[in-house]
């Protein structure tokens, strides 16, 4: 009987025990378990920390901007304290930069113009700083791609740069600076925060364009919306045409092209200077949002104008003009319109391509009849009119009258600029088509 109860003593023993090494066998498990996903977490989150993300504010955008213009400018100004003032101290300190060696470890200018625009901003986040790798396209006799890394400090509100010497293929190539420490403020380094405006932005856009029309012309070729750059321009030598008889007016709105306000006597002179130039200045705009982006219309004082359609802060398509492709507004205003206000519509859209130096489809809506006695190529047409009418012309409506199908519109054109004082009465004759085709033709301009 002892026996017996030894030998059941024994079993529930070894059952104990076969039950308490399964038990630790499933701890065991469940412990990897959790600590492989802890694992793989980490790593997903490691990995999400080292993504940059693209600047979406347009405030943001121009905190960083103007950290570059002070980079740039003190440059151009060969103001090397200033550069050591806005340089990363440890990059100073490893590189052991002084004014005699500064330009090596920057950027050595090879003439007086010094033009760039910004490609492409991606920042990473660290509490209280922000760390920006910039890629920027720079004209300096030679067009070629830039990178900087600029260190804001919000704390402090101040900044340091680490210009990127190597040559890279892509922003993503660059590593960030790793340890981000604060920066001490100085005279130079300050971070003056941005609220920008829809007039602003405007602005930006319409520099950005000036730069790129004369710097950079094959990027804002590029840029062109498709469609509207295929019935536009027949191919990158046509739209380098098209600047060209555009550059005075380009020229005159650069900003390091003009006189400085100390080149002259007094106020009045300068404002005299400023309104007798043919430039681009923004008249009006209108700001549309859409589910693509955002649409900024911008409008110049000889009523041109500049589409921009953003995808993002630095990305954007452009159109030149309304009438290459034609809005459903202006097409509902075309077709409820009576016949007077249709020969209206067509003849604004004549004189906007004269104004736009687009000969080229001013030519082609020319009655063949007409372009066959007196202008038999577009260079001929475009002679006379650049000889006969002005550089930005207005028009006045005076008499309309028909005769069977022949609408005829008697005009007066006149300097849109105010600098001729000169009035030219011309008679538009026009034969409406289907849709809002026109051929139209002209006498009386001279």
């Amino acid at each position: 009987m002892k026996k017996n109860k030894i030998i059941i003593a024994i079993m529930i023993l070894i059952v104990f025990i076969i039950i308490t090494l399964i038990g630790l066998i499933i701890v065991l498990n469940d412990s990897k378990t959790i600590e492989e996903n802890s694992i793989q977490n980490k790593s997903d989150f490691i990995i999400e920390e080292e993504n940059l993300e693209e600047v979406k504010s347009r405030n943001e955008f121009f905190d960083v901007k103007q950290c570059i213009e002070q980079y740039f400018n003190f440059i151009k100004n060969e103001d090397k304290q200033a550069l050591l003032d806005i340089l990363d101290k440890d990059y100073i300190k490893q590189n052991n930069i002084t004014e005699n060696n500064i330009n090596k470890f920057t950027y050595e200018k090879k003439s007086n113009k010094l033009i760039y625009y910004i490609k492409h901003i991606k920042y990473k986040l660290y509490q209280d700083k922000i760390e920006y790798i910039v890629k920027c396209n720079l004209f300096d006799n030679l067009e070629q791609e830039i990178y900087l890394i600029i260190i804001i400090d919000n704390n402090n509100s101040s900044f340091a740069i680490l210009p990127q010497i190597e040559k890279y293929n892509d922003i993503n190539e660059i590593k960030l600076k790793e340890n981000v420490k604060n920066i001490d403020k100085n005279t130079n380094n300050v971070v003056v925060y941005n609220s920008v405006s829809d007039e602003k932005m405007c602005e930006y856009l319409l520099d950005d364009y000036i730069k790129k029309a004369l710097y950079f012309p094959n990027e804002l070729y590029n840029c062109l919306e498709k469609e509207y750059k295929d019935k536009r321009f027949e191919n990158y030598i046509d739209f380098q045409k098209y600047l060209s008889e555009n550059r005075e007016m380009l020229e005159m709105s650069e900003w390091d092209n003009l006189k400085k306000y100390s080149e002259f006597n007094t106020q009045e002179q300068y404002t005299q200077y400023i309104e007798s130039l043919n430039s681009i200045n923004l008249e009006k705009y209108l700001v549309e949002n859409s589910n693509e982006g955002k649409k900024y219309v911008c409008v110049d004082k000889y009523n041109n104008y500049y589409i921009f359609n953003l995808k993002n802060l630095m990305e954007y398509t452009l159109t030149l003009d309304t009438y290459t492709i034609e809005s459903e507004k202006f097409k509902t205003e075309y077709n409820n319109g009576g016949i007077q206000r249709k020969v209206q519509l067509n003849i604004d859209k004549f004189i906007k391509m004269l104004n736009n130096k687009d000969y080229k489809n001013a030519y082609k809506i020319l009655d063949d009849g007409f372009k066959n006695n007196y202008f038999k190529t577009e260079e001929d047409f475009k002679n006379y009119m650049k000889n006969n009418l002005f550089e930005y012309n207005n028009v006045s409506y005076e008499e309309f009258s028909q005769e069977d199908e022949i609408n005829i519109y008697k005009i007066i054109v006149s300097d849109k600029t105010l600098k001729n004082d000169k009035k030219i009465k011309m008679n538009i004759i026009m034969q409406l088509k289907d849709g809002t085709d026109f051929v139209m033709s002209f006498g009386g301009a001279n």
